[in-house]
């Protein structure tokens, strides 16, 4: 545990508890990825119990944490060489696929390698659900229902013909969305070659949409006379303020 107060020292005890503290506000408070499991409850009440029912997926961040220092008494205990240290060296974070490709048995490695894509595609899927609802709720349905109470009323669709219309347009959605998020991979590799470690890359990024979204929560919270114009301004004064720190 380093105590260090210096306010430019990245992995702090304060850090942690400063940057953990502002980022479960954002995680919990206003991430739509929060908001559409909230949204899949029956009534408040179970709105808040699985919100605090899901602190207990901080244990998991905790058990991977241990399984950082596991990996460094093990070779403390079993020194990498030959190309093994030489891929370690490059990129620390290829520590983990290093240990699992050369010590660990074939059976317990396939199971490290299946749990590696689920958690992948578990995360992706409810992002991916995430920001076709939220285009959804706020530009397509509004845009359709305009355009709908326009039509003569004979010539109105009915609710079952809307329905699969919406269907088919959040399905769209998440096929585009799923290849603008390809395309923003496959521009951060070269992005990420500035970052010491994945960890830093994975934080640096989230600090570009947390803080918009912190903002946004503070403006409805303490200044509910502001409307959505001040964030329209606020959120890519955000982003370009994180982009230049």
């Amino acid at each position: 545990l380093d105590f260090d107060a210096s306010p430019v020292k990245a992995y702090t005890f304060w850090a942690a508890l400063f940057g953990a503290g502002c980022g479960n506000i954002g995680a919990y408070g206003v991430d739509q990825l929060m908001a559409q499991r909230i949204l899949c409850c029956r009534g408040v009440r179970e709105a808040r119990l699985a919100v605090a029912c899901s602190i207990v997926a901080v244990l998991v961040g905790l058990l991977v944490a241990f399984g950082g220092i596991a990996l460094a008494a093990w070779y403390d205990a079993h020194p990498l060489d030959g190309e093994a240290w030489r891929l370690v060296s490059e990129r620390a974070d290829r520590v983990l696929p290093v240990f699992t490709a050369a010590v660990l048995p074939e059976g317990l490695r396939g199971f490290v390698v299946a749990g590696v894509f689920a958690a992948a595609i578990s995360s992706l899927d409810g992002v991916l659900a995430a920001l076709a609802q939220t285009t959804m709720h706020a530009w397509w349905l509004p845009r359709r229902q305009r355009l709908v109470a326009a039509m003569q009323p004979a010539a109105r669709p009915s609710p079952e013909l809307e329905e699969r219309r919406s269907i088919a347009a959040s399905r769209r959605l998440v096929v585009a969305y799923g290849a603008l998020m390809v395309g923003v991979a496959w521009a951060m590799d070269p992005i990420s070659r500035a970052y010491a470690s994945l960890l830093d890359l994975g934080l640096a990024m989230a600090g570009y949409t947390q803080g918009a979204l912190l903002g946004a929560f503070l403006l409805a919270l303490l200044r509910p006379s502001v409307g959505a114009s001040g964030w329209a301004w606020g959120a890519p004064a955000s982003l370009l303020l994180v982009y230049g720190a």
